[in-house]
């Protein structure tokens, strides 16, 4: 994906979620969005942690020689 076109997407998804404000720990359709876009990227992902809490685990080995677990908290 090319920068101005990740840039774009990133904007748009910013403003689908201010569109749908929420209260803290009631995040219903911020965890099911985000759940969705790291499925998506083909990311593993662990929901309802806390109640609306998701995490997503992907494993990197291309760009260093060793494997890395990177872990996405948002609550």
């Amino acid at each position: 994906m090319k920068t101005q076109s990740l840039h774009n997407q990133l904007v748009e998804w910013r403003h689908d979620l201010h569109m749908h404000p929420q209260i803290s720990f009631e995040e219903e359709y911020a965890a099911a969005k985000v759940s969705t876009l790291l499925k998506d990227f083909g990311i593993e992902v662990h929901s309802g942690i806390a109640r609306t809490g998701v995490v997503g685990i992907s494993l990197i080995t291309e760009c260093m020689h060793v494997d890395m677990t990177v872990t996405l908290l948002c609550y």
